[in-house]
């Protein structure tokens, strides 16, 4: 056992001298015999640290909204519809539901614009019939309907997608303070 013992410690005082001989010239100029000639680099911590730089994707948030509230529309016309029919949309197959979604198809036309298409005229007298549909989902979109063609047009003004923008701008920053600032940097 004892000579065990007596290699570990002649292992670690060799590898501790020899740490220490590399690790010399970081610390003091060495003499042009030494060695060891390569000084160790510091890393980001005592180099300078880092620059992080994050993008927002405002857009994608704006263009989310639209989604959403065309979809959110196009799920309100398919209720009426169910309902119209003497269902409960609870009790509805999927199969059949997606039957009766084909009836209102949503074109996204730009990051704030949205186009629904009904596609015969008694699901365009459903919609007719609803009392003002788009109050209970989002008010700050601006519609127009075409009954020529059964269309409904959905516009989010330009103030309201700045708004936005400047949300989600400020969330994300918010969201990187805490998190940066909770590690202590």
């Amino acid at each position: 056992m004892n000579k065990k013992r007596n290699w570990r410690a002649i292992f670690t005082w060799t590898l501790f001298g020899f740490s220490m001989a590399y690790a010399l010239p970081s610390a003091v100029d060495m003499p042009s015999w030494w060695p060891f000639q390569k000084k160790i680099r510091g890393g980001l911590d005592l180099a300078g640290g880092l620059e992080l730089r994050y993008t927002v994707d405002w857009k994608q948030s704006i263009s989310d909204v639209t989604s959403k509230t065309a979809e959110s529309l196009q799920l309100r016309i398919v209720e009426e519809l169910v309902k119209k029919d003497g269902k409960n949309i609870a009790d509805v197959p999927r199969e059949l539901l997606a039957d009766y979604r084909k009836k209102v198809t949503i074109t996204t036309e730009d990051i704030d614009r949205a186009k629904l298409t009904l596609v015969d005229d008694a699901t365009w007298a459903v919609y007719d019939a609803m009392d003002s549909p788009m109050a209970s989902i989002d008010e700050r979109f601006e519609t127009s309907e075409s009954t020529s063609d059964r269309t409904i047009s959905l516009l989010l003004p330009d103030d309201v997608a700045q708004t936005i923008r400047g949300q989600v701008v400020t969330e994300t920053r918010d969201n990187l303070e805490k998190r940066v600032g909770g590690m202590g940097l």
